[in-house]
């Protein structure tokens, strides 16, 4: 599915783009979600860019994840998907900056790229331009991991309270736990570490991103002083 974003006189447009459709005119953000190869070759051609498949994606080395072709910058990061459920997933998105547009590719659905869509509509100057969609995502991004931690916390706090606080009577405070209960509380544990590990590695990816994202710039700079464009 491609949707595409765009400022208006009046704010913020969204819209769906069937197969073989032009782009409308404005769009910044094009947000390509579990993409079949045709629509992955429509925005390939209209912006002159090579679009990651999802193998391409899932088994990039993270010493590759950033990296500049024809003007472009292609960056990808592992986002945490799912986190306030049973089973947290890791993720990763592709975002490719290009000098017109910010082009997102995605196999997996986030929070924050949602959250990202309904701020827009509030924040319409998220959307001036490719750079500042880029780093309204990565706020979004970021935001999202902070309420994932916050959600640990919470729930850390919850496992305490079961393992310290003991509401017995005097009497019955010798009586053994349950085993199920003693279960049940390391199956917690093990989850709040798995959905910790996951936001680490997000948080990690974020850090390398915004770090290869400044020498993008630079390099780009130097390129304008060099062809005297600046």
């Amino acid at each position: 599915m491609i949707t595409a974003y765009g400022r208006t006189g009046s704010g913020v447009f969204k819209e769906s783009l069937e197969t073989g459709a032009a782009l409308p005119d404005g769009a910044v953000w094009i947000d390509l979600l579990h993409p079949t190869e045709e629509e992955r070759g429509v925005i390939a051609r209209f912006l002159g860019i090579d679009l990651p498949t999802h193998e391409e994606m899932m088994e990039i080395e993270v010493s590759s994840r950033l990296y500049v072709e024809n003007g472009s910058a292609y960056m990808t990061t592992p986002v945490i998907t799912r986190a306030d459920t049973e089973h947290p997933g890791l993720g990763v998105l592709t975002f490719i900056l290009t000098p017109g547009h910010l082009v997102t590719v995605r196999y997996v659905e986030p929070k924050s790229v949602d959250t990202f869509a309904v701020r827009l509509q509030r924040q319409p100057d998220l959307i001036a331009g490719p750079e500042s969609a880029l780093l309204g995502m990565l706020d979004a991004v970021v935001d999202r991991a902070a309420d994932v931690l916050e959600l640990i916390g919470t729930r850390i706090d919850g496992i305490s309270r079961r393992v310290f606080d003991d509401p017995l009577p005097a009497k019955s405070r010798k009586r053994v736990r349950k085993p199920d209960s003693l279960r049940e509380v390391m199956r917690d544990i093990g989850r709040i570490g798995d959905v910790t590990n996951k936001v680490r590695d997000s948080l990690a990816g974020l850090d390398r991103l915004v770090a290869g994202l400044g020498q993008f710039r630079r390099r780009i700079a130097a390129t304008a002083v060099c062809c005297g464009l600046r």
